[in-house]
């Protein structure tokens, strides 16, 4: 198969400054494919130039850390002449997802204005492809299968599965169950705590898993104590900015890009 690579924008959880908003993006030969974009995660895309790069996103469930930058994933659509570019593609694994996010994020969009200065109502539709069902195919990508997973109580989430390239991610979860066979690289939820009202799983939970599935499970969505967190037994933590290329047998890690989201100081004219 031909190579899959993936790019992490953000690992952290809801709240966290330094890792900022989980999402990251999968791409080959083709156009790429965004995973989540928190307004984090579209201030970041912004800012190197890869905002309007993307026209296909997958959201994984409607809590704000995931969905909040597709207003400005849209707003990327309409350019200073007020000419409107051809809508980004939106996946959801189930109706019920997109159906929460149409009633979230449209409220929050529908002031525009045409190109000779009309005000209009725009709809989730003027921005967005509307794209449901638990596989997803883009050229240049093998087949990404959507899983089910337990999450906050009443809510559709999803994590992915792409079993050419023998990756696996959780998706935001508490469940804690075995690899798919043949997985190569896995990325799990580790954010916790540990306790019956959790709706993440947590780093003591994923312990009692097979060690062979751990020594390929890099953690994410950590929060603010993530220094902390003992990865001892895993593959690591992700970062923001570290790439994984898979070609279907293994992968590599690539931490050239790697940062922090950060403060600077600023003493300068304004």
């Amino acid at each position: 198969m031909d190579k899959v690579s993936m790019s992490w924008w953000g690992s952290g959880a809801a709240v966290n400054k330094k890792l900022g908003n989980a999402s990251y993006a999968l791409w080959g030969e083709g156009d790429p494919l965004l995973v989540d974009v928190s307004g984090l995660t579209a201030m970041q895309l912004a800012s190197d130039g890869q905002l309007s790069r993307f026209k296909d996103v997958l959201i994984t469930h409607v809590h704000s850390d995931h969905i909040s930058g597709l207003c400005e994933l849209g707003y990327a659509r309409v350019n200073r002449e007020g000419d409107w570019h051809p809508p980004v593609r939106v996946h959801t694994g189930s109706g019920a997802i997109m159906d929460d996010l149409i009633a979230i994020m449209e409220p929050m969009m529908q002031n525009q204005s045409r190109n000779d200065g009309r005000a209009f109502r725009a709809k989730f539709g003027d921005y967005f492809e509307i794209s449901v069902g638990e596989e997803i195919n883009i050229g240049g990508l093998p087949p990404i299968h959507l899983h089910k997973t337990r999450h906050a109580p009443g809510m559709d989430c999803y994590g992915i599965h792409v079993p050419d390239a023998g990756l696996w991610v959780s998706g935001d979860s508490v469940e804690v169950k075995a690899l798919p066979k043949d997985t190569q690289l896995a990325f799990r939820d580790a954010n916790g705590p540990n306790t019956k009202h959790a709706v993440h799983a947590c780093v003591d939970m994923l312990r009692t898993l097979p060690y062979a599935d751990n020594e390929i499970t890099f953690l994410y969505h950590l929060g603010l104590d993530w220094r902390e967190v003992d990865a001892t037994g895993f593959a690591g933590k992700v970062l923001p900015g570290d790439v994984f290329v898979l070609d279907g047998e293994g992968y590599k890690h690539d931490k050239t890009n790697t940062f922090l989201y950060d403060s600077h100081p600023y003493d300068g004219p304004r």
